[in-house]
């Protein structure tokens, strides 16, 4: 979805699910020494 640095601040990041299958997606969000993984559901 994004890979890269971003200045400090709140941002959005889109995903258009066009070329994937109905499933979970795992994202992990990364900052420093901080690390998040979420779910994501993408139903069609």
């Amino acid at each position: 979805l994004a890979v890269g640095f971003f200045p400090l601040g709140e941002h959005t990041v889109s995903c258009i699910g066009a070329g994937l299958c109905s499933g979970i997606y795992f994202c992990k969000l990364a900052a420093g020494g901080y690390a998040k993984t979420v779910k994501a559901l993408l139903v069609k």
